[in-house]
């Protein structure tokens, strides 16, 4: 996977790789927490609380750099929907696992 530089637009295929990294980094912690009664809950609780702030972190990250690339290139709206696009996918992505994770 290639490097996105600032003023490259973000592809699906884009989206979709981060993605898939964010499941493979959080699937090894999932395996763990199943078989033990007390040791899971805890750490289920903590994938939740980094998968929410991972979540909105990306948002907000991908909010400022839409929004300034705005302000300072005058770029349009249409010119920054892949990064909101994907921003908020990756974000939902991130906060559904939470919920998903969440005892």
């Amino acid at each position: 996977m290639k490097a996105i530089a600032i003023n490259q637009r973000l592809t699906w295929r884009d989206v979709l790789a981060w993605a898939s990294i964010f499941v493979m980094l959080v699937a090894p912690m999932l395996a763990q927490a199943q078989g033990l009664p007390e040791k899971p809950r805890t750490l289920m609780n903590e994938i939740a609380l980094y998968a929410v702030g991972l979540g909105a972190s990306i948002i907000t990250i991908c909010g400022v750099i839409g929004f300034s690339r705005m302000a300072a290139n005058k770029a349009q709206w249409a010119d920054l929907t892949p990064i909101m696009w994907g921003g908020a996918g990756i974000g939902a992505i991130a906060m559904l696992a939470a919920y998903i994770t969440a005892p």
